[in-house]
């Protein structure tokens, strides 16, 4: 009887704790330079990826990532801190990364100004999530 209750436990703290992971909505984006353009990409929690421009500013779905991804995604998201964190950098061209969590709850960061190094922890994560929805062509150099 003790082993069925320990193991009822164990698996509810094993899924309340991928749930706080995977709870909102990351979003990332670029913009700036001549033109003023932008391009926003959001990940749900359920794996669907959208994705919205100043052409139109309407959220479009572009596919959905597996949960695998998905996961990794949030976890690697979640070990940056980017709610501890109050960077606000923006340069004539600018990247950001931030993450909704119900409807008032938001934060983001924003970096690209050329007197301001960006954390190589938040440049690598923009990366790895483009190339998991993108072309290595939008990569950050």
């Amino acid at each position: 009887m003790k082993k069925i209750i320990l193991g009822v436990i164990c698996i509810f703290l094993m899924n309340s704790c991928s749930k706080k992971y995977l709870s909102g909505t990351i979003y990332m984006g670029s913009g700036g330079g001549y033109t003023g353009a932008w391009q926003e990409f959001q990940l749900n929690s359920n794996g669907e990826l959208m994705s919205k421009s100043g052409h139109d500013d309407v959220l479009k779905t572009i596919k959905t990532l597996d949960s695998t991804t998905t996961k990794k995604l949030f976890k690697k998201y979640n070990k940056l801190k980017i709610d501890k964190d109050n960077l606000d950098a923006p340069g004539n061209m600018y990247y950001y990364i931030g993450k909704r969590e119900g409807k008032f709850r938001n934060h983001k960061v924003t970096y690209g100004h050329p007197d301001l190094v960006a954390p190589a922890e938040y440049k690598l994560f923009y990366n790895e999530f483009m190339k998991n929805v993108l072309v290595d062509s939008l990569l950050v150099k």
